[in-house]
């Protein structure tokens, strides 16, 4: 038996628009050419909230199980997550490193 749930549900659709904010960030960024305060700040910040949203949803996903017809059946993480997860340590590693060059 399996069974999917959609990364666009619930915190997943924070996820995608917090990497859409640090996305505009970084292209405005580069088109500009200089930098304000606010540009960055939000991509290392927007790293850090998505890495700690698809670590608590590993937690979750880890903790799930259900007994049907007496057998026990556990929840698997999919690639999405494990994908979010890598994606914010990146921009948050990658803004971090733009905060620093940029001033």
């Amino acid at each position: 038996m399996s069974m999917s749930s959609s990364g666009t549900e619930g915190d997943g659709l924070l996820t995608i628009l917090l990497a859409a904010v640090a996305a505009a960030t970084l292209a405005g960024l580069l088109i500009r050419g200089k930098t304000k305060l606010g540009d960055r700040w939000a991509p290392p910040i927007a790293g850090v909230l998505v890495s700690i949203i698809a670590i608590y949803d590993f937690n979750e996903v880890g903790n799930r199980s259900v007994e049907i017809f007496e057998r026990t059946a556990y929840a698997s993480l999919g690639w999405g997550l494990v994908l979010t997860l890598v994606g914010g340590v990146t921009l948050a590693v990658s803004g971090g490193l733009v905060f620093t060059a940029a001033k």
